[in-house]
């Protein structure tokens, strides 16, 4: 097994006919056609709900560490290390009436529904 793959690499490699002009791209758009590119009627409303609370935290635990920040700058590590802090400090909070811990996640949700349902302000550079 190692060795088929090895050669089919080696051979990928070292292959020296390119495609022909717009064969790959020809090639791309046949397959692509193939594609079924409709949701149904359930995915479609589900793509509609805000995201919830739950969402967030489980897409949080899904995340792999160890890779490169997203367009945030801010490492996955971080927000779990903020997630986890908040779930501490949230079952050490006795005192009525004292101030609630930073809830990550609920900050995470509140910006991402708040997009969802106005859009993102032109003069943001959210994008950029």
């Amino acid at each position: 097994m190692a060795e088929i793959a090895r050669s089919y690499h080696e051979k990928a490699q070292t292959d020296t006919d390119p495609p022909q002009e717009g064969e790959r791209e020809k090639a791309i758009q046949e397959v692509l056609g193939q594609i079924d590119r409709k949701l149904s009627d359930e995915q479609n409303l589900k793509l509609s709900e805000n995201l919830t609370y739950e969402d967030i935290s489980e897409a949080l635990k899904l995340m792999p560490n160890g890779k490169a920040p997203g367009l945030d700058g801010i490492p996955t590590e971080l927000w779990k290390t903020l997630n986890k802090e908040y779930i501490s400090q949230n079952k050490r909070r006795q005192a009525p009436g004292s101030q609630p811990p930073f809830d990550v996640i609920a900050l995470i949700k509140a910006a991402f529904n708040d997009v969802e349902e106005n859009g993102v302000h032109p003069e943001v550079g959210f994008t950029e």
